[in-house]
């Protein structure tokens, strides 16, 4: 939620030296695409400046299902060390993406003891309404569903189906059940933040998300952080699927 209020400035005085400028909002959303390393630092430095204006802050993080949210607590309280969480969360099997892309933000949460919340719902239950909908789930299966799921959203609906029509499909998945698992995820994501949030009056969420900007508003908010063109990269290349390190 990018409002005209509170302002979060690039420190040093460097190129691109203009403020990004938050009200004080009690969910912020920051937008990625999940193998840009950039993305991520520009996610790493928001949350470091919303830090700085509130010490109660906390970060829900995609790229973990709800039922781990034990191992983030055990590593974010130093009970639990990182490649311990990355085994316990099962992240090379659940998210696969390079560790070293989302490391940064995981090491400044223990750092300064910012819980991390696991936004994903477990992937059992999303492949299952992937392959048979959620007509086809067991009463077991939709207990485990959000309380509400907004289907109304044609627009929604719509650029679903445009994403779907270049998607491949070799199981020949129908849409219905293609736009269910999407909204289960959004759904189930939102709901477990607003859980968050209720349970935790007066501490606000920050969540890096590959759905909330585009690409060119990305690089849009990267520019006005870092100067225009401003790029990063990994050391050592990028694997989107790479082994623990």
């Amino acid at each position: 939620m990018l409002r005209r209020s509170r302002q979060l400035r690039n420190p040093g005085g460097r190129k691109g030296d203009r403020a990004i400028r938050l009200d004080d909002a009690r969910v912020v959303m920051v937008g990625e695409t999940h193998t840009r390393y950039d993305h991520h630092l520009t996610q790493l430095e928001i949350i470091r400046r919303l830090h700085e204006l509130n010490p109660n802050l906390a970060i829900g993080m995609e790229a973990f299902q709800q039922p781990f949210q034990w191992a983030l607590d055990e590593y974010i309280s130093g009970a639990m060390d990182e490649q311990e969480m990355l085994r316990a969360t099962e992240y090379y099997q659940r998210w696969r993406m390079d560790y070293r892309l989302y490391a940064p933000i995981l090491r400044y949460a223990r750092e300064h003891g910012l819980p991390v919340v696991a936004l994903n719902l477990p992937a059992e239950l999303t492949r299952q309404v992937g392959r048979h909908g959620m007509d086809g789930l067991s009463e077991e299966a939709r207990a485990r569903l959000p309380a509400e799921i907004d289907r109304t959203d044609a627009a929604y609906a719509q650029r679903l189906r445009e994403v779907f029509a270049h998607h491949p499909n070799e199981r020949g998945q129908p849409f219905e059940h293609f736009l269910e698992v999407q909204l289960l995820w959004d759904e189930g994501m939102a709901e477990r933040a607003a859980d968050y949030l209720e349970a935790n009056d007066g501490t606000p969420v920050t969540i890096p998300d590959s759905g909330v900007l585009s690409q060119g508003q990305m690089e849009a908010l990267i520019g006005l952080m870092y100067g225009p063109g401003s790029t990063a990269d990994v050391p050592g290349g990028i694997n989107s699927a790479a082994a623990p390190v």
